[in-house]
């Protein structure tokens, strides 16, 4: 099911583009098409894996064995040590980028972006809390990991990523008696994590919560400044961005070549939509739209296939991804999409391809095998 609503979604994108760059006038985006190409493939190699006999919670913690070391990295770039911001410019080509608004550091690491890094770090984090049960896994490394994830989340300073994080760590965490036992050491290594970041975190809820002057919106009431900022955004540039098209879209490069293309909306001048779902509305209309939420019901359909653990893990991440959605483009961004699907095929998959990955031996090669 999975996989047909991806491939119902790749096409509906392509086809969207191919109409939309003759219709507009503008290139057409095949490198946005090929990354969901590429996540569609690594979806499919994680489930072919599985028909192998490999176990699937060694090819999770090959896949999140990275994860700490990114994390690490968006922490000290959060700090500012500059080794960090030479090599994050190295590995990735692009500055470190300062928030502007406050002049806040907020980590990107080799992501590129903090929103990337945070909904790489949100899926690592439930893969790990899904491993926490497994007696295998070495105690101290499975502390230290969880505390670095949950460091370089916090270091993102992405307001809805680290709620949905404590969200998902809360429900998924407490259920395990293995972290239970583990609970004193993870809880400390995140306090003096907190205490490490105390200063932009501070900063952080400053600029959120207090007065700014300059700022592109202040706070209205008890909405953050960054909710009240895409609430303006949203009213004035993005909606009519949709309405003027809202059965096609403007095109798959809307954002990425904002303001470059010969026919574009002159009222929009905030090269982010802000929201997953108005995203897809401006760049392929409603039945792009329909298509993402076909694709994220198929994966909520297909956990009910996982155990009961496996189960909790998918849906608590889905939850959290859809809540987020409505502020961060959170499932076509570049951490998500990469990382998440392979979690999907190895804890939801596993019992659709065992009973056909091994077929069972005819009854003339059971009495041959029995001799």
């Amino acid at each position: 099911m999975i996989d047909v609503a991806f491939a119902l979604y790749i096409g509906s994108r392509a086809l969207l583009e191919a109409f939309n760059s003759a219709d507009v006038g503008h290139g057409y985006r095949s490198d946005v098409i090929l990354q969901l190409v590429i996540y569609a493939a690594v979806f499919v190699a994680c489930r072919l894996m599985l028909m192998t006999g490999v176990d699937w919670k060694q090819v999770l913690r090959i896949i999140v064995f990275p994860a700490p070391a990114v994390a690490l990295l968006g922490l000290l770039q959060t700090v500012k040590v500059p080794a960090a911001e030479d090599l994050v410019l190295s590995l990735t080509g692009f500055s470190p980028t300062q928030d502007t608004a406050g002049g806040l550091a907020r980590a990107t690491s080799t992501v590129g972006h903090w929103t990337g890094l945070g909904a790489y770090l949100l899926v690592v984090l439930t893969a790990l809390c899904l491993l926490a049960g497994e007696t295998a896994i070495d105690g101290r490394r499975l502390v230290f990991a969880l505390a670095l994830v949950a460091g370089g989340i916090l270091s993102t300073l992405t307001l809805a990523i680290i709620t949905g994080a404590a969200f998902v760590a809360l429900i998924l965490l407490s259920r395990s008696a293995s972290f239970r036992r583990r609970a004193v050491p993870i809880v400390a290594l995140g306090a003096i994590l907190t205490a490490f970041l105390s200063g932009p975190i501070t900063a952080r809820l400053r600029q959120q919560f207090g007065y700014n002057p300059g700022a592109f919106a202040q706070r209205q009431g008890w909405l953050p400044e960054s909710l009240s900022y895409r609430i303006q955004i949203w009213e004035s540039q993005t909606l009519p961005v949709v309405s003027s098209r809202p059965w096609t879209g403007w095109g798959q490069g809307f954002y990425i070549e904002f303001r470059q293309w010969g026919a574009f909306p002159q009222w929009a001048v905030w090269p982010s939509a802000e929201s997953q779902w108005l995203l897809e509305l401006v760049c392929g209309g409603i039945p792009q739209l329909v298509c993402l939420l076909l694709l994220i019901a198929s994966i909520w359909r297909a956990s009910a296939r996982a155990s009961q653990e496996s189960r909790r893990a998918v849906r608590v991440l889905m939850a959290v991804s859809i809540a987020s959605a409505f502020t961060v483009p959170i499932f076509t961004n570049a951490g998500y999409l990469g990382i998440a699907l392979p979690l999907v095929a190895l804890v939801c998959e596993r019992n659709w391809v065992a009973p056909s990955a091994f077929p069972k031996p005819f009854r003339g090669e059971r009495q041959v095998a029995a001799r």
